[in-house]
């Protein structure tokens, strides 16, 4: 299956299994209850803690690969729930992020666009639903189904507003409002030759710039000097001249 394209390193480690045919259908977040991203990635690789998580988010909003897409990580299993965590992991993609600060339990603001960007990634990638009720902390998995341990993490995540901006991301940019244009009017271009028409032509682009210079037309009387301007006159004015191009 592999890892998302906003991995920025990726860190194998061989503490995974497999999904069992299991089709992935939740995010589950974590926090690292610590400030060490680094060595809770060294300790998923070495193999001294058996606990691994799919990815890894540092506070400088870093994206880790720790295991593959395809494979179960070892994140919320437990010995006492009969088995509900690990089958959870199995239907999921989970993240551990590094804390900024272990008064509050305090994500950091780069962690957290990087894990709404990854939530949306997984979505657009794997399906999986933009909704609280697939995208879930880890300590909702006791409070739902008593699955894993009771727990505090995902400490200061805020899931709510993670999986929010995660959706606003994904929304098309609206478009730039557009111009009114000048109703009962057509822009020309006129060459003043000793005070007669010479030519008429449409106007080509935006009369923002000639109704700047003020220019005016009274009825088709003489302008002064020589050379092409653009002038704003009446449909009846043009329509009156037309004939002539």
């Amino acid at each position: 299956m592999g890892y998302s394209p906003l991995t920025n390193r990726y860190r194998p480690t061989s503490q995974s299994s497999s999904r069992l045919n299991a089709r992935v259908d939740m995010v589950v977040g974590h926090h690292m209850a610590g400030t060490d991203a680094e060595g809770v990635a060294r300790a998923m690789i070495s193999g001294s803690r058996q606990v691994s998580s799919n990815y890894i988010i540092t506070n400088e909003g870093e994206i880790w690969c720790m295991v593959d897409e395809g494979l179960r990580a070892w994140t919320s299993g437990s010995g006492s729930d009969g088995g509900k965590g690990a089958a959870i992991d199995r239907r999921a993609i989970t993240v551990e992020i590094e804390n900024q600060s272990t008064v509050g339990w305090t994500i950091s603001p780069a962690a957290f666009n990087a894990f709404a960007a990854l939530l949306a990634d997984v979505h657009k990638r794997l399906g999986v639903p933009l909704s609280r009720a697939n995208m879930i902390g880890h300590r909702e998995e006791w409070e739902r189904w008593r699955a894993s341990y009771p727990t505090a993490c995902p400490g200061g995540l805020n899931m709510d507003a993670a999986v929010a901006t995660a959706a606003k991301s994904l929304q098309p940019a609206p478009e730039p409002p557009k111009k009114p244009k000048p109703k009962g009017k057509k822009m020309i271009l006129i060459r003043n030759e000793g005070g007669s028409i010479a030519a008429l032509l449409p106007h080509p682009t935006t009369p923002e710039l000639f109704v700047r210079q003020g220019l005016t037309l009274d009825g088709w009387g003489a302008l002064a000097g020589a050379g092409y301007v653009y002038v704003q006159v009446s449909n009846a004015q043009f329509n009156a001249y037309a004939p002539a191009l």
